[in-house]
């Protein structure tokens, strides 16, 4: 580590540059390649108990690519000779299948959350939430701001403020709901555009404006989803209310599970994905025979449709630490990155070094907090024309446009919380804030809205 400490403090300084490059680029693939054997061995293993215990249940959508990761990993780590070159290949259209799994799980939750925040302004319809109508309209003003401002970072101040705004009586006309969009994106105007791509998806998710490829496969969400955009909310009665709720929190614990697999089974073919980039590094052979003893416990449990070993929790025990000491290892060699290729461009060219250079960004892309980042390699042009920014916002008010234009107004107002709940807070101090707190709460005269707002924000008070 020493050695690859030095090589990154010599390269930032532009010093022995073509021995310093090959000690850089072969240690951060050792130390990655370590990082995918002990990350896969346990998330293997966690799967094989996850496909025991639902054993003779039906399958979920990951089902078919479950075995595909499966026949990655036995080819990858436990056959001899593995084909790098198609290993590579393969891995990459999995994680792409995977990652547009997510998207469409994605936008279900999404729409299931906007689904909850209007189910949750008619709950007490039907029940008593014991908040009485004399401190809405009193002391829970002051609450909120109590509650906002016992914060003294800004940060968290900003992050309580969308969390209350959200859960607000929502009563923007579609201009003002369109002229704070069009106001936030005035903040990207300097940006590029991936980061303006970027902020569009999460509108679009948020305000149910997104349906990916493969929307309708899920015809149990589907049928759901349309059952809410066709019930009159005004005229729903005790019955329709259950019955929405009871579908609609069993729809979101399958999303949940579906989410949580997808996740896993790509994280699982990051670290095949990894192995097939670094192609044989790794420092100490007798941690990977443990690791690699480990997976083929595992591989075995699954083809044999059996619990895994106890006994493999040995190995577990050997190794523990050692994904969190080697993340640090990487930390800092993977955060000078950037600042070699800026600093040594017209050698690395010369030296022919791009390409390594370029896999040790794609391996920081596979082992990031993203599971499902964009690899370097993928994102092409990053060049944005003036404008691009309130283009952008003009587009996103057109659909909204359309969205709205036969929609009830509770699906109106659920929308609209969602998108300025996962905006960039938009007051430009706490008096304007108070001020929008105060006319949201004057201008609300449902009751079963109102013990809702009351319900939901003290629960963010209290902390549930």
């Amino acid at each position: 580590m020493a050695e690859l400490t030095t090589a990154v403090n010599e390269l930032l300084k532009g010093r022995r540059v073509e021995e310093n490059l090959h000690i850089y680029t072969e240690g951060m693939a050792s130390l990655y390649r370590r990082m995918a054997y002990l990350r896969m061995s346990m998330n293997f293993y966690t799967l094989a108990e996850i496909i025991n215990d639902k054993s003779g249940e039906r399958n979920d959508k990951t089902g078919e690519m479950r075995k595909e990761v499966c026949g990655l990993v036995n080819r990858a780590v436990l056959e001899a000779d593995a084909d790098y070159a198609s290993l590579r290949e393969e891995a990459a259209a999995l994680r792409s299948r995977l990652t547009a799994l997510m998207e469409v799980l994605t936008a279900y939750t999404d729409r299931f959350q906007v689904y909850e925040h209007m189910l949750n302004r008619v709950e007490f319809r039907f029940a008593d939430s014991g908040f009485t109508d004399s401190y809405y309209h009193s002391g829970f003003e002051d609450d909120i701001m109590k509650y906002v401002t016992s914060d003294k970072d800004n940060s968290a101040i900003n992050m309580k403020i969308a969390l209350v705004v959200s859960q607000l009586p929502m009563r923007l006309s579609n201009g003002k709901f369109f002229d704070i969009i069009k106001n936030t994106f005035t903040l990207y105007k300097s940006s590029d555009r991936t980061a303006i791509d970027d902020f569009v998806y999460m509108i679009r998710t948020a305000g149910l404006l997104y349906k990916p490829q493969g929307f309708e496969n899920f015809t149990e969400f589907a049928e759901l989803d349309a059952a809410f955009l066709e019930t009159d909310f005004v005229k729903l009665s005790s019955e329709e209310y259950e019955s929405l709720r009871s579908r609609l929190d069993g729809a979101s614990e399958l999303v949940r599970e579906y989410s949580d697999n997808c996740i896993m089974l790509t994280e699982i073919v990051n670290d095949v994905y990894t192995l097939a980039l670094t192609d044989g590094a790794f420092g100490d052979v007798n941690e990977k025979q443990k690791l690699t003893e480990a997976i083929g416990e595992a591989y075995a449990a699954i083809k044999e449709n059996r619990a895994p070993s106890e006994e493999i929790y040995g190995i577990f025990d050997e190794v523990a630490g050692l994904q969190e000491k080697t993340m640090q290892l990487i930390y800092t060699p993977e955060l000078a990155l950037e600042g070699i290729k800026e600093a040594n461009a017209s050698e690395i060219e010369r030296l022919g070094m791009r390409g390594r250079l370029d896999t040790v960004s794609k391996l920081a892309g596979l082992h990031s907090a993203s599971t499902f980042a964009r690899l370097e390699n993928e994102t092409g042009d990053d060049w944005c024309p003036d404008g691009y920014a309130m283009e952008a916002a003009d587009k996103l008010t057109e659909e909204f446009t359309v969205l709205f234009e036969n929609a009830g107004r509770m699906f109106k107002r659920a929308v609209m919380s969602s998108v300025i709940g996962n905006l960039p807070v938009f007051f430009n101090s706490l008096e304007e804030f108070g001020g929008y707190v105060r006319v949201a709460l004057g201008q609300c005269s449902d009751g079963a809205e109102r013990q809702a707002c009351m319900s939901l924000i003290n629960m963010l008070i209290v902390g549930e």
